[in-house]
């Protein structure tokens, strides 16, 4: 709907204002020279936004006026073509309906253009759409001041400077499409249309008898999808990223106008089941991710419930007595605990605020149509929408990236994970996330997850509770493959430390005290439930885009969760694909185009892609693969001993992995 225009002017300022600030001035004159006025071939002009250059002011003989060159950015009303906005009926006559924004008025929609079956009635000067309910037709009048969504189909631009005649080629243009001559006179026309499903008034009222068994309203909580619905963009996916997704494009003004669909499989997810049950299934929240839940209102609901709080990480090697330990200066948190389906329900209640968004619960994708103008859908009810951008968000298994045709790189790894919920021995609440890294796989407190190898994992899980507690504590104390000459390495490299230390001056800034740097073991476990388990795997999608679609979550990556960064890559998607989305529309172009899809691809990829590389190279380094070599375990070892005890002393490294984690 808004464009950034780049504009350059000479700003006249009158000697009266030479005592108030230039800058200031300078806004209040642009924005009195050009606020509500149209611009030939741009548009409206609603509002300076910001001024990027400033030249030198001269002042020319005769009103004493300083002149000063300005190169500024103005904010400009010109919807794209294609683009769904809602107004309100303004006025009708036999050529078709006229359409005001309340800000602006010069929207047309052409009889050719109304939806059809459809006709004028002279004494009411209303249109009637005859709509046709099946049993019989009904007269739904298109009344006056009546709220009505439209397309953009065509725009025209009018010189109406006095400066001489009106250019016989504008005229003719306009003639033959509004087709009255006489009442073109805006500088500014937009052509409008709604014969197509989706569009025209918001709420029908009827001069008939309207049987009240035929529901037009759209039901957010359990929507059925008339065929041929239009939708500006599509979410295919209920999970935490996809709800995520409909809920960060319903909260931002810009695409209040657009028409948005979540696709979810299963049923209404919106009330938060037995609170009283802890959930094995948690994520680690980033700080990134919650400011995230906060912009769309759902962080307030998991407040109310409950999270946990991660102060401190310690991370030690199995093999050796390296270890690094971390926490944020300023004593906030490195990350948010919170149970998968706590997240699911405050996202799907916010959903219901938005009226813009519509959810088809227990529905799916069956098959879809790609081409250069949309995308056609048919759902399992054998419903049909049509989209100007489809956004897949349904799992590492995506129906909608394998029907793109989107190959993958992945592999599985030699390792499951199992989950659980686990009651400390010491009431005292744990406020540190622990993580040992073993031969075997890494297990962590703070969520509770241990990935283990897979020829191992079934032994875990026919453990009774009691033993399988057991074998948890003992795996966070008991000495694993010992490497004596990886733990003469570490002890080499914290002496090298304490001496540069000691030698360069002001040391203690880059280097931390060995002295307080002491390894500590995680609380004891004190009873487990709720033991859960699933196999983990690498995946990376060679394209996030493709014809009219996006990607995002699991979709197009998963990873090892030893950093806990699997969910935070699928949300930082979601802020991405909003960010360019909104791009995309103030630069002025139409939703679901190609120089669009591929801004998100390329933003995206560099950002997730080298995290997803480190992890999955951490996590090799640090499994034990049965090379049966001891020559190939112990460079192996020595490398991990070296990377994690530099990691803990020198401070500029250790801030740095502090700020990845909160990321």
């Amino acid at each position: 709907m808004y464009i950034l225009a780049e504009m350059n002017d000479v700003v006249h300022v009158k000697p009266w204002y030479f005592d108030q600030d230039l800058l200031n001035v300078i806004e209040d004159e642009l924005n009195k020279k050009f606020a509500n006025k149209i611009i030939y071939q741009l548009g409206l002009c609603v509002a300076l936004f910001d001024i990027k250059e400033i030249g030198n002011s001269s002042v020319l003989p005769g009103d004493g006026s300083s002149h000063t060159k300005v190169s500024f950015r103005y904010v400009i009303f010109r919807p794209f073509i294609d683009e769904i906005l809602v107004g309100k009926v303004k006025s009708s006559s036999k050529e078709g309906i006229y359409i005001s924004l309340s800000f602006f008025d010069d929207i047309f929609v052409p009889f050719s253009n109304l939806q059809k079956p459809c006709r004028f009635d002279e004494k009411e000067q209303l249109f009637i759409w005859q709509y046709d309910t099946g049993d019989s037709v009904h007269d739904l009048f298109i009344d006056i001041g009546e709220e009505i969504r439209f397309r953009v189909v065509n725009e025209v631009f009018l010189d109406t400077t006095p400066t001489g005649p009106p250019k016989k080629n504008d005229a003719m243009t306009i003639t033959s499409v509004v087709h009255n001559k006489d009442e073109i006179k805006c500088p500014f026309t937009i052509i409008g249309s709604i014969n197509e499903p989706g569009l025209g008034l918001l709420t029908l009222s009827s001069r008939a008898s309207f049987s009240s068994t035929k529901n037009l309203q759209n039901d957010n909580q359990s929507h059925n999808c008339k065929n041929n619905d239009y939708f500006d963009i599509v979410i295919c996916g209920g999970g935490m990223v996809g709800n995520a997704m409909a809920a960060a494009l319903g909260q931002e003004n810009l695409f209040k106008n657009l028409k948005i669909a979540l696709i979810d499989t299963e049923s209404n997810k919106e009330k938060y089941q037995n609170p009283q049950i802890h959930h094995s299934r948690v994520c680690a929240l980033s700080s990134t991710t919650i400011d995230l839940l906060k912009s769309i209102d759902s962080w307030d609901f998991i407040q109310q419930h409950r999270f946990g709080e991660v102060h401190n990480m310690h991370v030690w090697d199995g093999s050796t007595d390296a270890f690094i330990s971390f926490k944020k200066e300023d004593g906030s948190n490195l990350a948010w605990i919170v149970e998968n389906n706590l997240i699911i329900a405050s996202l799907t209640k916010n959903l219901s605020n938005f009226k813009n968004v519509k959810v088809f619960y227990s529905n799916k994708i069956e098959d879809f149509k790609q081409n250069d103008q949309a995308i056609d859908i048919k759902l399992n009810d054998d419903s049909n929408i049509t989209t100007k951008l489809l956004i897949g968000s349904d799992g590492g298994n995506s129906f909608i990236r394998k029907k793109a045709n989107i190959d993958v790189l992945q592999w599985n790894y030699d390792q499951v994970a199992i989950v659980a919920t686990m009651k400390l021995a010491n009431k005292t609440q744990n406020f540190t996330a622990w993580q040992r890294f073993l031969s075997t796989g890494p297990i962590a407190l703070l969520p509770a997850i241990w990935s283990i190898k897979k020829n191992m994992v079934n032994n875990l899980l026919e453990l009774n509770d009691e033993e399988f507690v057991h074998k948890v504590n003992q795996a966070f104390v008991i000495e694993d493959f010992k490497n004596e000459f990886g733990s003469g390495i570490e002890n080499l490299v914290q002496n090298g430390i304490d001496w540069l230390r000691n030698v360069i001056p002001k040391g203690s800034d880059y280097f931390t005290d060995r002295e307080t740097e002491v390894r500590i073991l995680p609380p004891k476990i004190a009873s487990s439930e709720s033991r859960a388990s699933y196999p983990l795997s690498f995946l990376h999608s060679n394209n996030y885009v493709s014809k009219r679609l996006a990607l995002i979550g699991d979709s197009i990556h998963k990873i090892h969760p030893l950093a806990g960064q699997g969910v935070n890559l699928g949300f930082g998607d979601v802020i991405c694909l909003k960010q360019c989305l909104k791009d995309n529309l103030l630069s002025g172009n139409e939703i679901g185009s190609w120089n669009f899809l591929k801004d998100y691809e390329s933003r995206r990829q560099r950002q997730a892609f080298p995290k997803m590389v480190g992890i999955d190279a951490l996590n090799k380094l640090y499994t034990d693969y049965e090379y049966g070599n001891s020559l190939i375990k112990t460079p192996l070892v020595t490398a991990r001993t070296v990377g994690l005890t530099l990691s803990n002393r020198v401070i500029p490294v250790k801030n740095f992995f502090v700020k990845q984690a909160m990321r």
